[in-house]
Order: structure tokens, then sequence, then C-alpha cells
């Protein structure tokens, strides 16, 4: 219990790596999970929406700046239809849930 008498939250004592309700730009890894990556983490980099995917090889090349190993990479809607030769090309693999033609609409729309 606090000191008031109510019961203390358990999640007050957890150290997450990143602060949920923080939104950085797209792709951008924040420093707090840069900050717990360590040599040898496997990691994956999930995205929302990929048009390019510069950003995604941003985040991957941040990974292995500090050691970890990008293993997969992992977006729900791919808008422009190049990120997945370009994650092939760096060497990590790309799974998109849906593509923009399953939504409806050609690539880079």
């Amino acid at each position: 219990a606090q000191g008031d008498g109510r019961p203390r939250d358990r999640r007050d004592s957890r150290k997450m790596p990143a602060d949920p309700s923080h939104h950085p730009a797209p792709g951008v890894v924040t420093a707090p999970v840069v900050d717990h990556l360590e040599a040898g983490d496997r990691a994956v980099i999930t995205e929302d929406a990929v048009t390019r995917g510069t950003s995604i090889l941003e985040a991957v090349s941040v990974v292995r700046d500090h050691g970890a190993q990008a293993v997969l990479v992992v977006a729900v809607v791919d808008r422009g239809g190049t990120c997945a030769a370009m994650c092939e090309e760096a060497g990590v693999p790309f799974l998109a849930l849906l593509g923009a033609p399953d939504l409806g609409f050609p690539f880079g729309s």
C-alpha cells in the first residue's frame, strides 16, 4: 500500500524500454529503446504503414549500429511496394499484412 492507504500499482515498479504514449516519426527508433539494445539482441522492427521503406532501413541501421540483429521488418500496410526489395537487399526479411492493392489502391497512392 502507498502511504495514503491505496494499494500500490505494480506497474509503477516496472521499467519499460519505451514510453508507449510517445509516438515518434514513422520508422524512427527512439533513444529509450536503443538504450536497451545489446550486442547479440534480435529485433523485429514494426511499422503501421510503409511507403518507400527508407525510414525502416534507417531503423535497421540503428539496430545494427548497436550490435543487435534486425531479424524481421513487419508492416501492417505496404503502400509503396518497394520496401520488400529494399529489405531483401539489406538482408532483412519483410512481411506486410496488407498491400495497397489489397485495399483497392495502386502502390504509391
